[in-house]
């Protein structure tokens, strides 16, 4: 396989492959959140107020739970955050991109930069309408999006046999 793209980024596009990336991160917050705030509550709730001890447990756990909880919430505000931010960012340098992939190895080259990764680092490929986003397995969290509209139909489709005859391709 040898496929060259060339792309110019697009903010909406990083935007929606950062969300995809982050999603599951984002998603384990909001439920660490809501369950240690549930619990909170309900130590406070639960108080039996007979001065047995568990009240003191009760009066301490309650509101630290909820504490931690909160916690949790600034985190995924912070997540959130740093997606625009991220964005913002790489569109200082909107400098268009060249992809290649071969049989080896992806690769993306701008004027200011390469970078290239073996497609052994490669875990998921999963695909969407408007992209690809390819999961590395020595990085949890980090993905490269390769978007379709850069891909000539016909390259897209040797690149989605390439992908289900390496690893499958998740939809």
């Amino acid at each position: 396989m040898q496929i060259t793209l060339h792309h110019r980024p697009d903010p909406r596009l990083m935007k929606r492959a950062l969300r995809r990336m982050s999603r599951a991160q984002r998603g384990r917050l909001l439920l660490n959140a809501a369950t240690l705030t549930a619990c909170g509550i309900a130590a406070l709730a639960l108080d039996p107020g007979d001065g047995t001890g568990v009240e003191t447990v009760a009066r301490f756990a309650g509101p630290m739970l909820i504490g931690v909880g909160a916690f949790h919430v600034f985190l995924w505000v912070n997540v959130v955050a740093s997606i625009g931010k991220a964005v913002a960012a790489r569109l200082r340098t909107t400098e268009p991109v060249t992809y290649v992939l071969t049989d080896e190895r992806l690769s993306a080259a701008t004027p200011s930069e390469d970078s290239s990764v073996s497609w052994r680092l490669i875990g998921t490929i999963t695909e969407y309408p408007d992209m690809w986003l390819l999961h590395r397995v020595d990085l949890p969290g980090h993905a490269w999006s390769l978007p379709k509209a850069a891909f000539v139909p016909d390259d897209a489709e040797e690149f989605r046999r390439f992908a289900a005859a390496r690893r499958g391709v998740t939809s």
